[in-house]
């Protein structure tokens, strides 16, 4: 699984998913994390890119976490605009939202 070595991207959707009714008694979140993890690694960005995602992921305050995962717009804007590969990582969560979630 693709998400062992991003455990902070996969607890963002994972999170994502939670908020906005994506895991339910109808769809376990083993099948969440199959279909998030697809969306995400097929869109086919470079390793390193992805790792640094990750890193900054993981020195992200909880509440701007949440925010990304059940925030507003703007406020996620600005958020993700301190991102390395914001755009890219912005792309990742609204594919997840509409595709997954």
């Amino acid at each position: 699984m693709a998400f062992a070595k991003h455990p902070h991207l996969k607890d963002l959707c994972l999170a994502m998913a939670c908020a906005n009714g994506g895991i339910n008694r109808n769809r376990p979140e083993r099948d969440f994390l199959r279909t998030a993890e697809r969306i995400v690694f097929d869109l086919g960005h470079a390793p390193e890119d992805m790792a640094a995602i990750e890193g900054w992921l993981s020195g992200l305050p909880d509440a701007a976490r949440l925010s990304l995962a059940d925030g507003e717009y703007t406020e996620n804007q600005a958020i993700l605009a301190t991102a390395p590969c914001g755009p890219f990582l912005d792309a990742i969560l609204d594919r997840v939202f509409e595709e997954a979630v």
